[in-house]
């Protein structure tokens, strides 16, 4: 069987064990469950456990499934936050990129990691100084720019 059939099929049957799961659970933690995030991401992690161990070979649908993890988290992130530390998402993708990245090729991040932690760092003072004018307008901007349509 082709790699990409079974990792459908095993969302498809993750999602269907996990929504049966989610009815067993008490109600407080129904919600809690994403039976969709959870298949998919049990999918990449078994995935990518397996191609640590050379058991599976194709990266390139651990790296989609990741992906999808990642907006995922993103998504789940910009509906909890309050709305002025969605000025942080732009780092926050790009540091959840760069860990995906890192979990599929370990090597050496310092570059990656300096980049990161400068883009944090930049992110930070406009949000400390959004109370300055320009500042101010800048952090609306960013803010807005990724504002659903």
């Amino acid at each position: 069987m082709n790699e990409i059939l079974i990792s459908i099929i095993s969302i498809a049957a993750l999602f269907i064990v996990l929504l049966i799961i989610k009815e067993i659970l008490p109600k407080k933690y129904k919600n809690s469950l994403c039976a969709i995030c959870a298949a998919v991401s049990l999918t990449w992690v078994s995935f990518l456990m397996l191609y640590k161990l050379n058991l599976f070979g194709n990266i390139i649908i651990i790296a989609l499934l990741m992906g999808q993890s990642i907006v995922g988290i993103f998504y789940l992130l910009e509906k909890k936050v309050k709305e002025d530390l969605k000025l942080f998402q732009l780092p926050f993708l790009i540091t959840l990129t760069i860990i995906a990245y890192y979990a599929i090729v370990p090597k050496d991040a310092g570059k990656e990691i300096i980049f990161i932690a400068s883009l944090w760092v930049l992110f930070t003072i406009v949000y400390l100084h959004k109370s300055n004018k320009t500042f101010s307008n800048l952090t609306k901007k960013i803010i807005e720019c990724c504002k659903k349509w």
